[in-house]
C-alpha cells in the first residue's frame, strides 16, 4: 500500500507536465462481485502531436453486509486513439494503452493488461466504458470491464 501512495505522490508532483487531470468513481464486474466500487485519478496531455493520458485506479468490493472482499490497484498508460466534437462542449473519445495490475484474477491472469476507453466528456465531465484485459498472452482472458464518472480540473 506504501507503494501506491508514494505513486499517487509521483503523480502529483508531476502533474505539472499535464494540461489536465480528473478524479472519479467506478463500478465494475471486478471478481464477479455484487458491489465493486473505486476511485480514480486520470491526467492527460492535450499537446496535438502526443496527447497521452494515464490513470491510478484502486477497486474494492464487498459483500452484502459491508465486508470487504478483496481489492486492487492499476496504473494505466496510453494515448487518445479519438476525439471527436458531437455539439458544442459534447466529445465523443477512444483511448488505448496498457495497464498494470498489483494483483492478478481470474478475469486478468497477468500483471500486464491492456485496456480500451470509449466515452464522452461533456464540458468538464467524463463518463467512460473501460475494458482491460490480457489479450489471452497468459492464462484466463476474461478481462474486466467498468464504468466510470470523473470530473475534470
Amino acid at each position: 500500500m506504501r507503494k501506491f501512495f508514494l505513486i499517487i505522490f509521483y503523480i502529483f508532483f508531476i502533474k505539472m507536465t499535464f494540461s489536465s487531470y480528473d478524479l472519479g468513481i467506478l463500478s465494475s464486474d471486478f471478481r464477479n462481485s455484487k458491489h465493486p466500487i473505486g476511485i480514480t485519478l486520470g491526467w492527460e496531455q492535450e499537446n496535438k502531436d502526443y496527447p497521452w493520458l494515464g490513470s491510478l485506479n484502486y477497486m474494492s468490493s464487498y459483500n452484502l453486509k459491508g465486508e470487504k472482499l478483496d481489492n486492487h490497484g492499476s496504473i494505466l498508460f496510453g494515448k487518445r486513439i479519438l476525439k471527436l466534437p458531437l455539439y458544442s462542449k459534447l466529445n465523443i473519445f477512444f483511448n488505448f494503452g496498457g495497464a498494470v495490475f498489483t494483483k492478478i484474477s481470474r478475469a486478468n491472469s497477468s500483471h500486464i493488461t491492456f485496456f480500451e476507453e470509449i466515452g464522452f466528456n461533456y464540458s468538464k465531465y467524463k463518463l467512460f466504458y473501460r475494458h482491460t484485459s490480457n489479450a489471452g498472452i497468459k492464462g484466463s482472458n476474461l478481462g474486466e470491464n467498468s464504468i466510470v464518472f470523473s470530473v475534470i480540473f
